[in-house]
């Protein structure tokens, strides 16, 4: 296996976006270097770190380090910046609707949300633990998607942060709880585990 200088990375990163109409993902280039037999680098050294094969965060992190844009929607053209574009408000509609909530609402849920509102056919993998089909988000943050990250996801309050804001406004209420504090919060959020006593 050879390692990649960063003047090869930007050849091949530049190969690989014409190919792709430039809207490749880090994951894709990944794929890409490793179907060739090219590994990341050494720790300290400029041709990366030390991995034995590259990832999203091994292409995501040389290409900040080197300078090179991440492809942008507005590369994208047509019918398809359109679609994007609906897709897009259609999540941060779902996503203000559930940081206004205090129940928590995860990405996939919000995802789903969406999907069904376009009609989408319900994409599935195979749960190694049952063996059996289970739903998952064709819309995420990071990577995947139609046309990619949708990194308006990222707007969405983590369980963390809807817990926090609960319980917030439970102090400064008015009215006594008639329940425990703790159970009052975890029928607010639904979140389960994460409210502890």
């Amino acid at each position: 296996m050879a390692q990649i200088t960063d003047k090869r990375f930007k050849e091949l990163y530049k190969i690989f976006q014409k190919q792709k109409n430039n809207l490749g993902s880090d994951t894709e280039f990944a794929e890409f270097l490793n179907k060739k037999n090219i590994v990341p680098g050494t720790p300290g050294a400029t041709t990366g770190v030390l991995n034995k094969e590259f990832n999203s965060k091994t292409v995501n992190g040389r290409r900040q380090r080197l300078g090179i844009k991440t492809p942008t929607a507005g590369k994208i053209i047509g019918s398809q910046l359109a679609n994007r574009t609906k897709i897009e408000n259609l999540l941060q509609k779902e996503i203000t609707k559930a940081n206004n909530g205090d129940k928590f609402v995860s990405q996939a849920e919000i995802s789903f949300k969406v999907e069904d509102k376009l009609n989408l056919k319900p994409k599935t993998v195979i749960s190694p633990d049952t063996g059996k089909p289970r739903r998952v988000p064709k819309y995420v943050p990071s990577k995947g998607g139609p046309l990619g990250a949708y990194p308006i996801l990222y707007n969405l309050e983590s369980q963390t942060d809807k817990v926090d804001n609960v319980l917030k406004d439970l102090l400064i209420e008015q009215e006594p709880l008639k329940e425990r504090f703790v159970d009052v919060v975890r029928k607010r959020t639904q979140a389960g585990d994460r409210v502890h006593t």
